[in-house]
């Protein structure tokens, strides 16, 4: 059930308690303790919905956001090789950039070598979701990235879990193991895509240790990026 449908289910409770309380007081206006006692009991009740409506919502969140790990900066930036080149990351960061537009970058995991072992179903499953598939890569050998163009980190998130739920739908027997997501944006910012990679793997990290949540969102820290900008020397 969708969270916009749940707000309207609750609304129409509201109407209908309030609904129930004028209608009380008209019937019951001369016994005043049979309708406190009555109004009580309706009130319980629509409090007891309206929890277990909001328990529905979020008993399913299966993201966060988090800020810049204290880790996720340093003086000096390792590269990261992978199918899909630095270089290509770059570009379509750039490009993105040049259009005022955010990009999204995710990254794919899975323990015990579960992708590896069923690569070819688990890139099916990839390609037929994603549009773009020339932005589907490996990143190594047990997680797979996927670049998602004119999308926020939210907007991101909310794509990565329509794919999370097409995947654990998936008929496939051979792709019944548990995924987790590392999401990173450009967030306005000029950056490379070695930097956007190590926001994405942070959060993958995150993901992949915290098991009540295995999408997480990289939200970089203004001042932590800055400052680790203010180390990088010039070329």
């Amino acid at each position: 059930m969708k969270r916009s449908k749940v707000n309207l289910i609750i609304i129409l409770f509201s109407f209908i308690l309030l609904a129930s309380i004028f209608t009380l007081l008209i019937i019951e206006q001369n016994n005043i303790y049979l309708l406190l006692k009555r109004i009580s009991i309706i009130l319980i009740i629509y409090a007891a919905i309206i929890i277990i409506l909001l328990s529905y919502i979020y008993s399913g969140k299966k993201n966060k956001i988090i800020t810049a790990l204290p880790n996720s900066y340093g003086n000096t930036v390792k590269e990261i090789k992978l199918n899909l080149s630095d270089q290509k990351i770059t570009d379509e960061l750039k490009k993105s950039a040049s259009f005022d537009h955010d990009i999204v970058l995710t990254l794919i995991g899975a323990p015990d070598n579960f992708i590896k072992n069923n690569e070819l179903d688990f890139l099916d499953v990839l390609k037929k979701h994603f549009i773009f598939q020339d932005l589907i890569f490996r990143f190594d050998q047990n997680i797979f990235g996927v670049l998602i163009p004119n999308a926020d980190l939210e907007e991101g998130i909310q794509q990565i879990e329509k794919f999370d739920q097409t995947f654990v739908n998936s008929e496939s027997n051979s792709l019944k193991f548990p995924i987790m997501f590392g999401l990173s944006s450009r967030n306005g910012r000029l950056i490379s895509g070695n930097i956007i990679l190590k926001e994405a793997k942070a959060a993958l990290n995150k993901a992949m240790s915290d098991k009540n949540f295995p999408i997480i969102g990289f939200r970089p820290n203004p001042a932590l990026y800055r400052e680790y900008l203010s180390k990088l020397k010039p070329d």
